[in-house]
């Protein structure tokens, strides 16, 4: 089933075989938060909110309460506005998306409405790096699964970690490796904690460490390892040995961490 999680990340086997981390993201240019839904909708019945603003014919919506997720698009002359009261009444088609919450039923005031943009500004995307060439790659999920894409080669490794916000201020207080219920097929499944949110709303930001190796093969030892991955704060999380073959290349390690730009995840 789908799940409002902003990034998952797969881990990888060992510390030599890469993670793989797939980003759910839209791009609406006039809403960046969710708006309170103020009826009860069984999918996929209309939607209603307290006014019309920044909702427009054929952006995709997504309805969220809690571990469920709909995405539909808003119809042509979708958005009316009952007179008096600006409640503005939405309709919408449900996206043919894998995994798409098509019946369930959302509650006044519990569930969100959330605006992500038109259809070219939204999708699911998926980061891999493909072990028979070495060749960092891109999929797309959502709306559609198309092949996977080569970016760039002579990419060995790519490992990935949440940076959470713990206490709800705002900064990221600790680096957490996809294990345990943090995991890909884990996280999903998580039950509501005792403070009424879900742990992935405390997801602030990923940060990623790359690989990259030179083409030319040495004819002596040249890089011994191992090559030390995501160290601050210390210790290093990944530490990749190598073999006496990939010890004849001399290696790159790039890290870099990305911010989640809004709040729109994070809400209750």
């Amino acid at each position: 089933m789908l799940r409002p999680i902003p990034v998952l990340i797969a881990a990888g086997a060992t510390a030599a075989d890469s993670d793989t981390v797939t980003v759910f993201f839209g791009g609406s240019g006039s809403l960046s938060t969710p708006t309170l839904m103020l009826n009860n909708a069984t999918v996929p019945g209309v939607y209603q909110v307290a006014g019309p603003v920044a909702f427009s014919a054929n952006d995709l919506i997504a309805a969220v309460q809690g571990t469920n997720c709909t995405l539909s698009t808003v119809n042509a002359g979708g958005v009316t506005v009952a007179a008096g009261t600006g409640i503005a009444t939405i309709t919408h088609t449900l996206t043919a998306t894998p995994g798409n919450n098509n019946a369930t039923t959302y509650n006044a005031a519990a569930a969100s409405l959330i605006n992500l943009g038109q259809g070219d500004r939204f999708g699911r995307t998926l980061y891999s790096v493909n072990p028979a060439n070495n060749t960092l790659t891109t999929q797309s999920l959502l709306p559609t699964v198309l092949p996977a894409t080569p970016v760039v080669s002579n990419v060995v490794n790519l490992k990935a970690q949440f940076g959470l916000d713990t206490d709800n201020d705002g900064d990221v207080d600790t680096w957490q490796p996809a294990t345990g219920n943090w995991s890909s097929a884990n996280l999903p499944l998580q039950p509501l904690a005792a403070d009424g949110t879900y742990p992935w709303q405390q997801i602030r930001a990923v940060r990623i460490g790359i690989v990259t190796r030179s083409d030319k093969y040495e004819t002596d030892a040249v890089t011994p390892g191992p090559l030390a991955m995501l160290c601050s704060p210390a210790p290093c999380a990944v530490s990749m040995n190598l073999t006496t073959d990939q010890q004849h290349y001399r290696y790159k390690v790039m890290e870099t961490i990305v911010p989640i730009r809004n709040a729109v995840w994070n809400a209750p």
